[in-house]
């Protein structure tokens, strides 16, 4: 100023370079409900923000999604900046759907010593997974059990998995394996002509013969042999199971009856 010179003074610029692009990772493509893994490689002093699709944010490095849906899919970003410079990269993720359930059954109930099969419908390009009591397993579709026994009794669940990993939601089926019971039939007679003759078992006394009044009242008032079928199983009375090996022609006469509580 008027001449005269400044005392000269020193400004020292510093220029940070922007990080590297951030190398990105997943565990994608993932299952409808599964969880979704974002990595990204660790960059020295860096922060890192996430976005993505359905409004999705995170500031972590290394975030997971949860619950995964079709919404969650597409294309993520993670910023990472260091010293106020940033830089990004992206990454592209994919939901698969799970298969549908298989529609299950079984051929019980049956008794001791019979097979059971249980049954699945087809589901295109999946694998099946069955589990049951005494840690039954099995990977075929439609798999049996010889001479099953009254602990086979329990509920079966079936699973099917895709080509790409995901499983259905699992589908049970119960299975009812009756024992046979040991019966030492007795009666009244002799008896005078025209009086009646009294029946008795000894099998569970003295419950079995109480219930059995009740449903002998049943019988009588429901009339099932009308519905009955020789070999099959009877529902039609409630808390009880009845079998028939045979039917006489007036259909009103049941023999070798096996009754089940």
């Amino acid at each position: 100023v008027n001449g005269c010179p400044s005392n000269p003074i020193t400004v020292t610029s510093v220029v940070h370079p922007y990080p590297a692009p951030p190398i990105l990772s997943s565990n994608s493509p993932v299952c409808i409900g599964s969880t979704l893994h974002l990595n990204c490689a660790t960059v020295t002093g860096a922060t890192y923000h996430w976005i993505g699709p359905n409004v999705y944010t995170s500031n972590s490095q290394n975030p997971n999604i949860g619950n995964m849906q079709n919404a969650n899919a597409g294309t993520y970003t993670c910023t990472v900046t260091v010293n106020g410079c940033w830089t990004s990269s992206q990454i592209t993720v994919a939901v698969i759907p799970t298969p549908s359930p298989p529609v299950i059954s079984n051929n019980s109930p049956f008794c001791v010593g019979g097979t059971l099969t249980l049954t699945a419908s087809t589901v295109a390009g999946c694998t099946y997974h069955w589990t049951g009591p005494n840690s039954f397993v099995s990977n075929l579709q439609n798999p049996q059990i010889a001479n099953c026994q009254t602990n086979v009794s329990g509920n079966y669940t079936c699973v099917v998995t895709n080509a790409n990993g995901c499983t259905s939601t699992p589908v049970t089926t119960s299975v009812q394996v009756f024992s046979i019971p040991v019966v030492t039939p007795t009666n009244s007679s002799p008896v005078c002509a025209g009086q009646p003759i009294n029946l008795f078992s000894n099998f569970i006394l003295p419950v079995a013969n109480l219930k059995f009044g009740r449903l002998l009242f049943d019988i009588t008032h429901q009339k099932p042999a009308l519905s009955i079928k020789p070999g099959k199983f009877y529902r039609g009375i409630d808390g009880y199971v009845i079998k028939v090996g045979k039917k006489d022609n007036n259909g009103d006469t049941l023999r070798d009856v096996m009754i089940y509580n």
